[in-house]
């Protein structure tokens, strides 16, 4: 079965349903996510990020390596904003799947760490050159329908 596939026509059943139920107006990611889940968000922003780093080969790489010395302040601040946003949607489309279990999250396991998480095993599998992150859609699925 091709998962990339199944994923896409799982995301656009998902966007055509909230498209009728809300109109196009309340068509947005996080609505998706509340219908077709975190995971399947997960796997649209890795495919969002993976196809806008394909634009400019090698920035993962490049950015990783660029962190490392001292005297990048205000590269490495901006760097945290944008990948702070970024988390806090995670967070959103976290708390939107109504389907998550309830047990999934305790004191010692948070949604914010959760979305922590997945920001950093995104980013690790770009910087990595991964054409895919059916291992941590396969980990959601499990950690938090299960």
């Amino acid at each position: 079965m091709n998962t990339v596939v199944t994923s896409r026509q799982a995301l656009l059943a998902a966007s055509r349903t909230v498209a009728q139920g809300q109109g196009l107006d309340g068509l947005n990611i996080r609505a998706v996510a509340a219908e077709d889940g975190f995971a399947a968000y997960v796997h649209w922003l890795f495919h969002r990020i993976q196809s806008g780093a394909g634009e400019y080969p090698g920035f993962f790489q490049g950015h990783a390596a660029g962190f490392l010395p001292e005297g990048r302040s205000a590269g490495r601040r901006t760097m945290e904003e944008a990948l702070g946003r970024v988390r806090q949607t995670l967070l959103e489309a976290l708390e939107a799947d109504c389907a998550v279990r309830p047990s999934a999250f305790d004191a010692s396991f948070s949604r914010e760490q959760l979305a922590a998480f997945v920001l950093d095993s995104l980013l690790g599998q770009m910087s990595r050159g991964a054409d895919n992150c059916e291992g941590l859609e396969q980990v959601l699925r499990r950690l938090l329908y299960r």
